[in-house]
């Protein structure tokens, strides 16, 4: 249980983006992993959730309600790159060929000078963005006090046109000056019965 306090943890101490002043000039994300997270709560979906931390692990299997469904794909909502302060600071590739698939996927990498935590976002797609098929997000903070660094991941299948979100996975390294490093995995499986 103390390896799924610290994921809640995890995520209270991430970052903070003010959404009521959002733009709309790259990906949704936002929407994405909201519409995702009202389907799995509306079907009463469970978790398979593992924790490694620092070599430990935890397996379980949890029953959410709406509120704990929101607060567990918090890290992918603030991973959103609508913000003000990111308003034209993100080159944008379209239509990119995945080399070890048959998808394609759309990439954002933050322009030069800009240092952003969110260090690159691809949604990846099968020919059309409306079919999602996995979403990576790279995400770095470095100051005197603290480092981290994590890679999100969403996996979603599609059935009928529709993505829908199977799995994730919430990897990374934290540093806290005068502190050991905290190595961390987190991955979920949606459970449907």
């Amino acid at each position: 249980m103390r390896l799924i306090a610290f994921c809640f943890l995890l995520s209270a101490c991430s970052m903070s983006q003010n959404q009521s002043e959002e733009i709309r000039e790259y990906y949704n994300l936002d929407s994405l992993v909201n519409a995702q997270v009202k389907l799995i709560s509306d079907r009463n979906y469970r978790l398979e959730k593992k924790v490694i931390l620092n070599m430990k692990q935890e397996d379980t299997v949890l029953n959410f309600g709406n509120e704990e469904w929101i607060n567990e794909f918090k890290l992918f909502n603030e991973a959103d790159l609508n913000v003000p302060s990111n308003s034209g600071m993100y080159n944008f590739t379209k239509g990119l060929s995945d080399p070890t698939s048959n998808l394609l996927y759309d990439q954002y990498l933050p322009k030069n000078g800009f240092q952003p935590s969110v260090l690159s976002l691809e949604i990846y797609y099968f020919n059309t963005i409306d079919q999602v098929k996995k979403v990576k997000i790279y995400e770095a903070e470095d100051n005197d006090l603290y480092f981290s660094f994590k890679r999100l991941e969403l996996n979603f299948s599609n059935e009928e046109g529709q993505s829908r979100l199977v799995s994730y996975s919430v990897a990374g390294i934290q540093k806290l000056l005068s502190r050991d490093s905290v190595i961390y995995q987190i991955n979920g499986r949606i459970l449907i019965d």
